[in-house]
């Protein structure tokens, strides 16, 4: 063990985000856990030593929460993540006697990798390279058996970094319309903008004097744009060497060939980011250069033709060593090492400022920077051509692939249905702690099966196989149902087709799916295996069952909450992503470039941004009727599930029909709230569409009129040339507020615990992949979290052939937590149970990045773990259900919904009045600890080895 020095501290004020216990507003004392031992005595034989890995999700929840003690000892990790235990428990591994029946409880605390000084809030600037990040990791899953199928991959991944790097140009620009343009160009050169700011005086030469010609005020102002390049290199060292460069363990690799996921070099990230990186800045190096280069070349063809040529040869060297870079991002094979590049690039640069430097004293700058609008118009143009080609290849990847249309919130609320009353039995003893349970946890509870539970594949039937498999594990009589299902198995030398129209872990049949070719096959310690291909878009019952507080009531498995499979916007989530990342590049670029624009200018007309900036900034105040829009959609949806549900809801509850109290109101706000995620998808959509418009409409506008928007509507009459001067003025103040707002948003998220729940969300989903497309986005913290949980498990089990670890983890934890699990081989990922609870692997990762964590990726994780149990609510806005059937030796992860809130008013058990969970406190619930106890039972009983 790493043993760090003792923590003797007290619980730090937080919010246990994880469900593992959280403080109240109210006195700041943490919520009590539940009694987490079971029963001494229940086990007849000594167990092995049991270890129940904490991992918490978002929101900066502290170990002192997450273990509910302010007497901590670190184990291992550093200030920034590690894991940690109760005080008494540090020395667990000597006295194992002393926790049989039991596990120790560890918790691994990641809060610090994604949190820190309020200044990081200045990262949010950088979301169009987050997002542009995002678009490589949403490549949609290709057809199955396709020969296509890499090179498809390939293409879509360079056009990812493509588009990648064309922002990163967008950006340096911007910078440069505003520094060489705006203030160098036009003001300095203008008597009254000269006046009205005193500092271009000095700083850009504006009553003559050494650096008073353009060229040299062009090579001063472009101190500027280097600046900022400069500033961004350093920030992507600095994370790169925090982050990407900390080594994960060398471990060996056996079973199957890898998918993605599962290979060693996944989250080491430092050759790639490495090699991005000089690529990026040569290439905001070379648009420096560029825009100081064209004016100079310009001026001296008229001026001076016998040294024109100076500019051209340097113009040629630009575009050359331009295209040696984007061969080298779209092919991924570098001509050059990137940081000789780099150096090349500077090297031009130097040259260029150099030329642009040489005397020319009859020169003076009027109108508009030459060759910025043709600049700005032509990567515009790039950019859109980049996305239609995207969109093209993930169609092309996702045909063969069956997807579905997110179900419309108000329609499927309106379908909602009630368990029947009469199938509730009653109570029953409990099945004994360390027995593995059954998938229906009240089933378990009665002591009876429901007709609607999951029965476990009986891997001595032959499905679509020509030999007959390993027969099962020995039935234990002691387990409720387990004879039932026994019985009504086939003979092991039967074989029995596939009824594709029967959905596993399902309360109904679904619509028939294509039939699916599955063979269920033993071999790893009767643990099955699927071979074949599991439709990810299968349809799914859009009802929705609210389940019934009692632990004794049947509970019907949901088979509709977390919408539907398939990948996202029908595979296109990629190429939508990317048209927001453009929409935010150029709303940044142009917001800015208008509003310091119209700060240098005064009362005066003098200077002008590009037309086509000006045209996109605004139509930024047209966007604003396209939100309005959507969020009247989203409230009208809201209210008609409200109204639907409410029935339901008192039904569930044994509440009147007529009862009217405020908690009908809170309890269907969250069950129709929790489905508003689902629209998440078109709004993305809609927000892209709009994006894409406007960009168009710019560009049009631009090309057509050739100036601005209020001078291609002065013209058109009062009523006309009003309104181009109303969209031109807002426009500026819009976006420039929207930055301002981003910035404050992200500042308060890091210093209030409420605000980072919300933000931390989208946030740690962007930031959770490695920098694969864009070296200068926020850096991944998972490429620290990841490796630390896999070297943690790894290394503890691999003390002791007899141990056994459950992994427990909540929301964005529970996507760390599968990540960390494909990095294991399967002999250690047999000793390893998974307890999932608001997890977003299907609802978000699985849609949005079906490539990596699709149901495949998912059943292949199922297949070598003794057990993997899944816990959601039907009030969970972000975990849902994860959607894979059960597996030989193993029922499928996904537990019944649990219901929310726990009473409905005051009771005996509980006389004060409960709250809405939603997606937190999920350890208080009772119905957890059984989750939890039959992990430890069934952990119990995994094999030391494993293949």
């Amino acid at each position: 063990m790493n043993g760090a020095t003792g923590m003797d501290t007290a619980v730090t004020d937080g919010i246990g985000t994880d469900g593992t216990g959280r403080t109240d507003g109210t006195d700041g004392e943490a919520a009590p856990l539940p009694g987490q031992r079971t029963p001494e005595g229940a086990s007849a034989r000594p167990a092995p030593l049991r270890l129940e890995l904490l991992v918490h999700g978002v929101g900066g929840t502290t170990p002192e929460v997450m273990l509910e003690s302010p007497h901590l000892k670190q184990m291992t990790g550093d200030s920034m993540s590690g894991t940690y235990r109760r005080w008494p428990d540090q020395d667990a591994e000597q006295h194992p006697a002393d926790y049989a029946g039991d596990a120790v409880l560890e918790a691994y605390s990641w809060a610090k990798l994604t949190s820190g000084a309020a200044s990081r809030a200045l990262w949010l600037l950088l979301l169009p390279f987050m997002f542009a990040n995002l678009v490589h990791w949403m490549r949609p899953p290709g057809p199955p058996g396709a020969a296509a199928h890499p090179r498809l991959n390939g293409v879509y991944s360079a056009l990812a970094r493509l588009l990648a790097v064309s922002l990163t140009v967008l950006l340096t620009a911007g910078a440069c319309e505003i520094a060489m343009d705006l203030a160098a160009w036009q003001c300095a050169a203008d008597g009254a903008c000269v006046a009205h700011h005193s500092w271009v005086v000095f700083a850009l030469g504006g009553h003559g004097g050494w650096w008073g010609q353009p060229g040299r005020r062009l090579v001063v102002a472009a101190l500027v744009p280097l600046a900022m390049l400069a500033a961004l290199g350093q920030l992507s060292r600095v994370t790169w060497s925090s982050y990407e460069r900390v080594r994960p363990m060398s471990a060996p690799r056996t079973g199957d060939e890898p998918i993605e996921m599962e290979t060693s070099g996944f989250w080491y990230g430092v050759a790639t980011v490495g090699r991005l990186r000089p690529l990026h800045l040569a290439a905001g190096l070379l648009t420096v250069a560029w825009t100081v280069l064209v004016p100079v070349i310009a001026r001296d063809r008229q001026a001076a033709p016998h040294q024109a040529w100076i500019g051209i040869a340097l113009l040629v060297l630009l575009v050359a060593v331009g295209a040696l870079l984007l061969a080298g991002l779209g092919t991924g094979a570098d001509a050059l090492p990137p940081r000789v590049l780099l150096t090349v690039a500077a090297g031009l640069a130097v040259l260029v400022f150099g030329y642009a430097a040489w005397t020319r004293p009859a020169w003076t700058a009027t109108g508009p920077l030459p060759g910025a609008e043709q600049g700005f118009a032509a990567l515009l143009a790039g950019q859109l051509v980049l996305t239609l080609a995207l969109a093209v290849t993930a169609l092309s990847l996702t045909r063969g692939h069956r997807t579905t249309t997110p179900a419309d919130p108000v329609a499927t609320s309106n379908a909602t249905t009630l368990p029947d009353p009469a199938a509730t039995t009653d109570p029953a003893p409990a099945v004994p702690t360390n027995a593995a349970v059954p998938a229906n946890l009240s089933a378990a509870a009665n002591g009876t099966e429901t007709t609607k539970a999951t029965v476990p594949i009986d891997p001595t039937v032959q499905l679509n196989s020509g030999a007959p498999s390993t027969p099962a594990a020995p039935v234990d009589p002691a387990v409720p149902g387990a004879m039932a299902a026994l019985a009504s198995s086939p003979p092991a030398d039967a074989t029995v087709p596939i009824d594709p129209t029967v959905q596993l872990n399902s309360g109904a049949p679904s619509t028939p799916a294509a039939p699916v070719d599955l063979a269920a096959v033993v071999d790893r310690a009767g643990v099955g295996e699927f071979v074949g291909h599991i439709d990810p878009a299968a349809p799914v019952d859009p009802r929705l069952v609210v389940p019934r507080p009692e632990l004794g009531a049947a509970e019907p498995a949901d088979v509709g909450f977390g919408g539907p499979g398939g990948s996202a916007l029908r595979g296109l989530a990629g190429p939508a992503t990317g048209l927001l990342a453009l929409g935010l590049g150029a709303l940044f670029t142009s917001g800015a470039a208008l509003l310091a624009a119209q700060r240098l200018a005064g009362k005066g007309d003098r200077p002008q941004a590009v037309p086509l900036l000006v045209w996109h900034a605004s139509g930024t105040t047209l966007l604003a009727p396209v939100l309005l829009a959507v969020v009247l959609r989203l409230v009208v949806s809201l209210l008609r599930a409200k109204k639907a549900l409410r029935s339901a809801v008192l039904a569930a509850y044994d509440e009147p029909p007529t009862t009217d109290s405020p908690r009908t109101g809170q309890i269907t706000t969250a069950l129709a709230g929790a489905r508003l995620t689902e629209a998440g998808t078109g709004v993305i959509g809609t927000l892209a569409l709009a994006a894409a418009v406007q960009l168009l409409v710019a560009l049009a506008g631009a090309l057509f009129s050739g100036e601005s928007l209020t001078a291609a509507t002065a013209d058109l009459g009062m009523i006309g040339s009003r309104l181009g001067e109303m969209l031109q003025s807002l426009g500026g103040w819009l976006t420039t507020a929207f930055l301002v707002g981003l910035v404050a948003l992200g500042r308060s998220a890091y210093t209030s615990p409420t605000r980072r729940r919300t933000v931390g969300v989208l946030w740690d989903i962007g930031t959770f992949w490695p920098r694969a497309a864009h070296p200068l986005a926020p850096p991944c913290y998972a490429e620290r979290a990841v490796p630390d949980i896999e070297a943690r498990m790894r290394t503890w089990l691999a003390a002791d052939p007899a141990r056994r670890l459950v992994l427990s983890a909540h929301s964005q934890g529970t996507v760390l937590a599968a990540a960390a699990m494909w990095q294991l081989d399967p002999a250690t990922r047999g000793r390893v149970a998974l307890l999932t609870y608001g997890s977003p692997l299907r609802r978000l990762y699985g849609r949005f990045f079906p490539a990596y964590m699709g149901p495949d990726q998912l059943m292949r994780l199922q297949r070598d773990m003794p057990r993997w149990d899944n816990l959601f609510r039907l009030t969970d806005p972000i975990g849902g259900p994860v959607r894979i059937p059960a597996c030989a030796g193993s029922p499928a992860p996904d537990q019944p919904a649990f219901p929310d809130p726990l009473a409905f008013g005051r009771s005996e058990e509980y006389p004060i009045l409960v709250p809405v969970n939603g997606h937190f406190d999920y350890r208080l619930d009772p119905r957890f600890l059984l989750a939890r106890d039959a992990l430890l039972g069934a952990i119990e009983e995994a094999p030391t080895t494993v293949g």
